[in-house]
């Protein structure tokens, strides 16, 4: 039986052994999976955190959470959330 979970990335129902979350495209790893338990990784591998604070409406928040991933500058952080804000319908 195929059991329906929720993506931990933007929240959507993903079915259990699915690779990637249909709404958000999220990777998802499963118990078991080669990589251990559930994960999830924004568009692009970014962390889940970036994905959950636009939608939460907390720009800065996403940004600093992009720079600490990547370790990138500023610019190019601010750069890369606005083009993911656009590519989530949220700008």
């Amino acid at each position: 039986m195929v059991s329906t979970v929720h993506c931990p990335n933007c929240g959507a129902p993903a079915q259990e052994g699915s690779a990637s979350c249909f709404y958000c495209r999220a990777v998802l790893a499963w118990p078991g999976a080669p990589g251990g338990a559930a994960q999830a990784s924004g568009p692009g591998g970014l962390p889940a955190g970036v994905v959950e604070a636009l939608r939460a409406g907390n720009k800065f928040e996403a940004i600093r959470l992009y720079r600490e991933a990547r370790k990138s500058s500023l610019l190019d952080a601010k750069n890369a959330v606005e083009a993911l804000e656009k590519q989530l319908g949220l700008a």
